[in-house]
């Protein structure tokens, strides 16, 4: 299964949703890094709205160093002005940014992927994300090429969940969250 994309700048996004949700794709997924946009910029507001109309969720990138494109504070703008917007935050909310992260809006409609997250999350902070928003709220992801998927899941074992947690974040999340869709 997939996710798909569109270029913020594309003035067909309604076409392109739509056939996104009639292939079957599962998403779309922004890297706003590449893409060159905030995520809170309001021109994407209709196009936000229109993928929240499909009934699809929205994988943002999220972080990053050098730019601010990204930042989790912008997604929260976005899941304050468009409640009804299922997002899943990649890497844990902010790659590199843990505090603004976990400054995050509660929501049913917030979720996040584990990817490029676990060599540089602390246990206590990988407990306290999982405790704010609920075990049933995270994914395991690799960020394949990036990084290799069975690393990946021996670093995710390093942390030592309980048997559930950690079958639910390997797997079970995902499925529930994707039979959804």
């Amino acid at each position: 299964m997939g996710f798909g994309t569109l270029h913020p700048e594309n003035e067909d996004y309604e076409q392109i949703i739509s056939h996104i949700k009639d292939i079957g794709l599962k998403g779309i997924k922004f890297h706003s890094d590449f893409q060159r946009f905030n995520i809170d910029d309001k021109n994407m507001y209709p196009i936000y709205r229109k993928i929240a109309e499909y009934g699809l969720p929205v994988l943002f990138h999220m972080g990053d160093e050098k730019l601010d494109f990204s930042n989790p504070k912008r997604l929260t703008n976005v899941l304050n002005d468009i409640p009804q917007l299922k997002c899943i935050a990649a890497h844990t909310g902010g790659y590199c940014h843990w505090g603004e992260a976990f400054d995050l809006p509660v929501s049913e409609n917030l979720y996040f992927d584990i990817s490029s997250s676990l060599s540089f999350l602390s246990r206590n902070q990988l407990y306290n994300f999982l405790n704010k928003y609920g075990t049933d709220k995270f994914f395991f992801g690799s960020d394949f090429p990036m990084w290799n998927p069975y690393d990946e899941l021996k670093k995710l074992d390093s942390f030592d969940l309980d048997e559930q947690t950690q079958r639910k974040i390997e797997y079970h999340n995902f499925m529930n969250f994707i039979g959804n869709i």
